[in-house]
C-alpha cells in the first residue's frame, strides 16, 4: 500500500510518491486541525508509506473529509505557487475523479 490514501479495509487509491508527497505536505496542517494527524501519517511519517485514515472514528473521517474538501475546493485556488508551481490541475483531477468518491465510499463516510 505504498504511495497510497486508505480510506477502509478495501478503499485505497494509489498515486506516485511525488504526487502523495505534494499532498501529503498541503493536507497536513488541514488534519492537524482536526486533531488527528499522527494517527493518519503514522505509516507516511515513518515508511514514506500511505496515509491512513480507516482507523478514524466516524466522526473523525467526516472532519477530516470536511477538511480535505475546504483545502483542494476552496484553499487551493487561492496559492499562486503551489509547491514550486506544481500543477493544481492535477491536484483538482485526482480530488474529483478519485479521491473524493473513494472518500464517499468509505463506510466511514456519512452524508
Amino acid at each position: 500500500m505504498a504511495n497510497a490514501f486508505v480510506f477502509g479495509k478495501d478503499n485505497v487509491t494509489g498515486f506516485g510518491s511525488t504526487f502523495i508527497d505534494v499532498l501529503a505536505d498541503y493536507w497536513r496542517p488541514y488534519i492537524q486541525q482536526v486533531g488527528v494527524d499522527e494517527k493518519v501519517y503514522f505509516f507516511y511519517d515513518m515508511f514514506y508509506g500511505y496515509i491512513d485514515f480507516s482507523e478514524l472514528t466516524q466522526e473523525q473521517y467526516m472532519q477530516c473529509y470536511k477538511q480535505l474538501e475546504k483545502a483542494i475546493e476552496i484553499d487551493l485556488d487561492k496559492i499562486e505557487n503551489f509547491y514550486n508551481h506544481y500543477p493544481k490541475e492535477l491536484v483538482y483531477k485526482a480530488w474529483f475523479n478519485e479521491i473524493k468518491p473513494k472518500m464517499q465510499s468509505s463506510p466511514l463516510y456519512q452524508s
